[in-house]
């Protein structure tokens, strides 16, 4: 659509596999893992007389996964880590500029004070990695958060 700088693209498609595992060895501890796989390209996409057919549209990483483990010492204290990675990916039509690939990780804490009331603190970030999560061609990236916190209070009522 002019003016938007969105385009209507001919056809594209995609195909991959994701796999999740959840685990908890002992009453304590409990890993959750996952990882996916994306294989997508432009099957018909003709832009300014040029031929993207077989290209991989722009923002979409190969590989992504996540890693958590939470630890409950007690029954209302949880204490955990999340790691992603996500893999690099390009930025515009022809493949030739890449954004490169990153992992953060995030630690948290919770703490059941009783049925109704939980209390929580996210650390985001640990690392305060630099990381861009999706691009607009190759003009613009838009960078993920850097290192924040948020406490957070869960009332059911």
């Amino acid at each position: 659509t002019p003016g938007t700088g969105l385009l209507n693209v001919g056809k594209q498609s995609s195909k991959g596999f994701e796999i999740a595992l959840g685990i908890q060895p002992i009453e304590q501890i409990q890993i959750d893992a996952n990882l996916s796989y994306t294989d997508s390209k432009y099957d018909d996409f003709v832009h300014n007389g040029v031929d993207y057919a077989g290209k991989t549209p722009s923002s979409i990483p190969k590989y992504v996964a996540n890693l958590g483990i939470r630890y409950m010492p007690i029954s209302n204290l949880g204490i955990g880590t999340w790691v992603r990675y996500v893999d690099s990916f390009y930025i515009n039509y022809s493949n030739t500029i890449k954004l490169p690939s990153y992992t953060t990780v995030d630690l948290t804490l919770d703490y059941t004070y009783n049925k109704n009331t939980t209390f929580s603190f996210l650390l985001k970030n640990l690392t305060d990695e630099m990381f861009a999560t999706t691009a607009r061609r190759d003009t613009q990236v838009f960078l993920g958060d850097a290192r924040s916190f948020e406490f957070g209070i869960n009332y059911k009522f």
